[in-house]
């Protein structure tokens, strides 16, 4: 909507149009909380596009992260800054959490990254005040908050049915994997250089959540899945006394 106005007053004077579009902003942003109207700023629209891998060999690595982590953080639930990267690094992102002490106070940052096909950071660290607030420590802190009051609507019967059929049914890691990215789940493994699986990520492109294995129960947790797609760990002995 454009709204047309005269530029003098009722006595011919010219009206104030001293940083008019900061004050309109204001006014703007004051009418959308008490109206309940979404956001007519472009950066705080949800993104409806597709999201896209970022691809480091194309450049404009700013605007590449700036498309994944704005409509990630509008769009999905998650609950820990362990979630938010396993997210991320499906879109070849990554996110690392900043501290500094100023004047012995310390203060808080987040920096995105651009990850290689291996998931190993490339070029350089952009920090999240050039991408916006959005996207910021605090605005992620809100994030998680949100999240932990939703516990219970995060678990769905859905991913139940889905994990477990995939585990029923498939005797290779693969298999699993691949069963679940047809149903819009993936699921991300954590593992040492053992190869025994200590974590389990499952993230649902469907409801867009994105949780760990055992918030569904036990029978979905990491030690499930290690024991039949991991490796398992050498039993601890007792060393006979000297």
């Amino acid at each position: 909507i454009h709204i047309v106005s005269l530029r003098v007053d009722g006595q011919g004077k010219k009206i104030n149009d001293y940083k008019e579009w900061q004050r309109s902003t204001i006014v703007c942003r004051e009418l959308e909380r008490k109206y309940h109207l979404l956001p007519a700023e472009k950066q705080e629209r949800r993104e409806s596009l597709p999201l896209t891998v970022v691809d480091y060999h194309k450049g404009d690595i700013k605007h590449q992260i700036a498309g994944v982590v704005k409509p990630v953080m509008q769009g999905y639930k998650f609950q820990s800054i362990k979630e938010f990267k396993a997210l991320l690094g499906l879109f070849h992102v990554t996110v690392e959490e900043t501290r500094k002490t100023i004047e012995g106070k310390t203060c808080h940052g987040l920096v995105y990254a651009a990850t290689d096909e291996k998931g190993d950071r490339v070029g350089v660290a952009i920090k999240s005040s050039k991408i916006g607030k959005s996207v910021g420590y605090e605005a992620l802190q809100k994030k998680f908050v949100k999240a932990n009051n939703e516990l219970p609507d995060i678990r769905t019967r859905t991913d139940e049915e889905a994990i477990a059929t995939a585990l029923q049914g498939q005797p290779t890691r693969q298999g699993f994997l691949q069963e679940l990215s047809g149903k819009g789940i993936a699921a991300i493994l954590w593992q040492n250089d053992s190869g025994v699986i200590y974590g389990v990520t499952y993230i649902d492109h469907n409801s867009k959540t994105v949780f760990k294995g055992s918030l569904l129960g036990k029978e979905y947790s990491a030690s499930v899945i290690n024991r039949k797609y991991g490796t398992i760990p050498p039993e601890k002995t007792e060393e006979a006394p000297v």
